[in-house]
């Protein structure tokens, strides 16, 4: 019987085999785990950016008469953030019909009832608008889009029924 000092061909290239497998197995997972946290940053990056574009619009807005506000805007970040856009929509504030409602819980018609819902409903509509600002963000195959809504508020509009400031 021979005395066998060292590994046979075999073994090399099934040992290496094995290991090229789990070197692949390996960056396969890390490259998942890096584009994973870079996608949680680039939407931290949104989420911050999302929060910022709607207070400065909120501040720009409020400068304006509530008439002069712009039913939407576009934009973008500049050469910080090339693959970002923004666009804001605003629009009237659609107030639900809640006499139907109203009868129902009530079970019949209460005329003075009905009115002040109906004025409430007015004055909401014409005081209130909706903001909606988008960012987009360009991908390599696609267009991820995320939102945020807010309501502005028309404080110079004054109190229905003749109220004051």
């Amino acid at each position: 019987m021979k005395n066998q000092n060292g590994f046979t061909l075999i073994e090399v290239l099934l040992a290496t085999m094995v290991l090229a497998g789990a070197l692949i197995a390996l960056t396969s997972s890390w490259s998942g785990t890096l584009s994973s946290f870079q996608r949680s940053e680039k939407i931290q990056i949104i989420t911050s950016l999302l929060k910022s574009k709607s207070a400065e619009l909120e501040i720009k807005y409020s400068q304006l008469g509530f008439s002069e506000i712009p039913e939407s805007e576009e934009g973008d970040f500049g050469k910080e953030f090339p693959d970002l856009s923004w666009t804001s929509e605003v629009k009237d504030l659609e107030f639900p019909d809640l006499t139907g409602l109203i009868v129902q819980q009530k079970g019949s018609e209460d005329e003075m009832t009905l009115s002040m819902v109906k004025q409430m409903t007015e004055y909401f509509s014409k005081n209130i608008k909706e903001l909606k600002i988008t960012i987009s963000w360009a991908l390599k195959k696609k267009t991820a889009k995320y939102s945020i809504t807010t309501y502005i508020v028309n404080y110079k509009g004054g109190l229905p029924m003749g109220g004051g400031q």
